[in-house]
C-alpha cells in the first residue's frame, strides 16, 4: 500500500490538512521520521528537495551509512530543514518541527524559479563551507583532533547549514582559523549544548542557539571584514 494520501482525497481537503496528517501516521521510526512533507500531487518544493538530496555531496557525506530509500528520505528530511530556516523567520517558530516543516514546502510553493535556484546554490554552497571547515565532522559534536565521528546532530545542522550559507567559499577559508576556534567554543558552553540536545525542538532551545551562533558569526565577519 502506498505511504501517500489519495489524489481525490488531496483534492477534498487542504493540502497542509493532509500533509500533516499522513505525516504523522507513516514514520520509518520515532526518530527518523518519514519525509512527509513530500505532498502529493508533487509540488515544485518536493523536486527541489528530492533534487537536492539525490546530489552526491549530500548523499556521500551525511548518510553514508545508509543504503536506498531511506537514505534519501533522510537527506530530504535534512534539505527540508535547511529550506524551513533559510526562509522563515525564527520569531513564527511554535515548538513544533513538523509544522514548521510543511510551512516551509507552503512557502517554497510560491516561489519562482530564480528564487528557487538561488535556495539550492545557497545549500551546496553552504555544503562545502561546513565541509571545508570541519570534514567528516561537520554537523556533528566533536573536538579538535577527534577520529571517531560523532551522530550527526540536526539542530547543528540547522544553525550552521543557514549561517554559513551567506558566506562565500573564499571567506570562509579566509577565516578557517578562528570559525573553528569559536565553534568549539560554543560546544563547550553548556547552555549552547544543552540547546542541541535536550529537546531541540522547544521554541527556547532553537532560538538560543540561533542567536549565539548569529551572534558568532556576525563577529567573526564583521570583526575582519576589512
Amino acid at each position: 500500500p502506498t505511504i501517500f494520501p489519495d489524489k481525490s482525497e488531496v483534492d477534498r481537503r487542504s493540502l497542509d490538512e493532509v500533509s500533516l496528517e499522513w505525516a504523522q501516521k507513516h514514520r520509518v521510526c520515532s526518530k527518523t521520521p518519514l519525509f512527509h512533507r513530500v505532498t502529493l500531487p508533487k509540488d515544485r518544493a518536493e523536486d527541489l528537495c528530492m533534487a537536492l538530496a539525490l546530489e552526491g555531496i549530500t548523499r556521500a557525506k551525511l548518510f553514508p551509512d545508509f543504503y536506498g530509500v531511506v537514505q534519501t528520505m533522510r537527506d530530504r528530511e535534512f534539505v527540508n530543514r535547511f529550506c524551513a530556516f533559510q526562509l522563515l523567520s525564527i520569531d513564527n517558530y511554535k515548538d513544533s518541527m513538523d509544522e514548521w516543516l510543511a510551512m516551509a514546502l507552503k512557502k517554497m510553493n510560491t516561489l519562482d524559479e530564480s528564487s528557487l535556484l538561488k535556495l539550492s546554490n545557497e545549500f551546496q554552497s553552504s555544503l562545502q563551507n561546513n565541509f571545508m571547515l570541519f570534514n567528516d565532522h561537520a554537523f556533528r559534536k566533536h573536538v579538535p583532533g577527534q577520529d571517531r565521528r560523532g551522530v550527526l546532530n540536526a539542530s547543528l545542522w540547522d544553525v550552521m547549514i543557514t549561517g554559513l550559507a551567506r558566506y562565500s567559499n573564499a571567506q570562509i577559508k579566509q577565516h578557517t582559523d578562528v570559525l573553528k576556534e569559536r565553534f568549539y567554543n560554543l560546544l563547550k558552553d553548556e547552555h549552547f549544548v544543552s540547546s542541541i540536545t535536550y529537546g531541540p525542538n522547544s521554541s527556547a532551545n532553537v532560538r538560543h542557539r540561533f542567536e549565539v551562533t548569529q551572534k558568532m558569526f556576525k563577529e567573526v565577519f564583521d570583526a575582519h571584514s576589512s
